[in-house]
């Protein structure tokens, strides 16, 4: 049985920038994976993780089986 996965994100996105995705402007935030996968996010997802100085860090993506958003959490 496939549980799903953990793909790790490194995300770099300026407040000023992230403000595209607030305002509903773009609804997708595009990643590459330390494996070098291309990853589709809904923009929704990173709120959470917004500073007043945007998003950057390490991230680690969990997908279920059928490749579905299960979280997003800082990598520490």
């Amino acid at each position: 049985m496939v549980s799903g996965q953990v793909i790790r994100l490194q995300l770099s996105i300026p407040a000023h920038r992230y403000l595209a995705y607030y305002r509903g402007d773009a609804d997708t935030v595009v990643a590459r994976a330390s494996d070098g996968r291309i990853i589709h996010l809904p923009a929704g997802v990173l709120r959470p993780l917004l500073t007043h100085d945007g998003i950057d860090g390490e991230f680690l993506l969990r997908i279920d089986e059928n490749d579905k958003f299960v979280s997003l959490t800082p990598a520490n």
